[in-house]
């Protein structure tokens, strides 16, 4: 009896962990090089890593059903961090690694994430001809002043540069994402309408907006306060979601995931495979979560604990649940339990009417779901 497709393993995750400097409000699994570390100190790290990442696909080819897996792929997704932080030949290398698991052609969606200032028209260009077809990049805002209080690793200037090597390289635009973040210190609706005009005069496929969160342990969390200047308030951050839906979905994009929108034939397969949440995939590197055989896990979060659980633990021997992990807190395990709910109970169609129908609003002692007249907003 053949295997059924839902069962097939044909979606594949990679976090690399590396930035040049870890953001004032990121709590990601995020290991930071350092601005003014040489470049080859920072490729000798990142050649450890794929070592490692190596050793974990391998150890985890050992211990699961390969015939699970799809003869060709769907979507292969690089996250971190900053994924563009790789050479050609770093990249290269991985990719040649999952080839040994399954093929890799026109049809499968690769995708990198990448950070003003890691790359040029050339790395792009050299990028695409190893089979990268979409990029994600993180632009946060077009504002300088609020740019100034993110704490990224990489000056104002180079987000425009950025944005200009991605169309002087020949990408297809159509398969272009940038992200945007709502909520941040010091802006207001009229900032933020700025920002979304600028992204759409862009013209690309596919953009991704962001509620700032204030995660324990971030420098953010220290300074700020919800609904204390200068965060803007949270209706005023619902005012600027609702102003995302409505522009954009002026402009022919649809509305097709929460915080995503794309044009027709734009949509992220590797989100929306997420967001189904009924379909298994691998994952690789540290932090990375895991779906298989019907268990959500997760590895460390550190280098340190990532490369001990590799070379001692042993891949799914001892996994490390997703509630002592991504999930380890009460807040999110109770944002999860509620989107499983919401997707298994009125399915995928019916949450995207109740979006648009202010038909919910849930209330819980450590969030709020609020769906308002097109956003669900998650007010901590």
């Amino acid at each position: 009896m053949s295997m059924g497709a839902s069962k097939r393993l044909s979606n594949i995750y990679l976090h690399i962990p590396f930035c040049n400097l870890k953001c004032n409000y990121c709590d990601f699994p995020v290991h930071a090089l350092g601005l003014q570390t040489p470049k080859d100190q920072k490729n000798t790290m990142i050649d450890t890593y794929l070592d490692y990442l190596e050793k974990e696909m391998d150890r985890t080819l050992e211990k699961i059903d390969t015939q699970r897996i799809s003869e060709q792929l769907d979507t292969v997704y690089f996250g971190g961090g900053t994924p563009s932080l790789m050479s050609t030949q770093q990249l290269e290398r991985v990719l040649n690694k999952i080839r040994k698991i399954s093929n890799i052609n026109q049809n499968t969606e690769v995708t990198v994430e990448m950070d003003p200032g890691t790359f040029d028209r050339v790395k792009l260009r050299e990028y695409r001809d190893l089979g990268v077809n979409r990029v994600s990049m993180g632009v946060q805002t077009f504002n300088k002043g609020e740019f100034k209080k993110l704490g990224r690793g990489h000056d104002y200037k180079q987000i425009m540069i950025a944005l200009d090597e991605i169309v002087a390289s020949g990408f297809d635009l159509n398969q272009v994402s940038i992200d945007l973040m709502m909520g941040i210190p010091y802006q207001t609706l009229v900032t933020y309408r700025s920002n979304l005009e600028k992204a759409l005069q862009m013209g690309f496929g596919h953009l991704s907006f962001y509620i700032l969160t204030l995660e324990q342990g971030t420098p953010f969390h220290k300074l700020y306060n919800y609904d204390f200047s200068p965060l803007p308030h949270q209706d005023l951050v619902a005012d600027m979601y609702q102003l995302t839906h409505d522009l954009l979905t002026a402009s022919s994009f649809d509305h097709y995931e929460i915080s995503n929108y794309g044009k027709p034939n734009s949509h992220s397969r590797h989100n929306s495979m997420y967001w189904l949440g009924d379909r298994e995939y691998l994952s690789f590197g540290c932090g990375a979560a895991n779906f298989l055989d019907g268990v959500r896990f997760a590895r460390p979060k550190t280098l340190k604990g990532y490369y001990r659980y590799v070379d001692e633990i042993g891949l799914l021997d001892k996994v490390i649940k997703i509630q002592k992990g991504i999930l380890r807190d009460q807040k999110n395990l109770s944002r999860s339990l509620m989107q499983n709910l919401i997707r298994s109970v009125l399915g995928r169609s019916t949450l995207v009417d109740l979006i648009m129908k202010s038909q919910l609003q849930v209330k819980e002692r450590v969030f709020l779901l609020a769906i308002t007249q097109s956003a669900i907003l998650w007010v901590l």
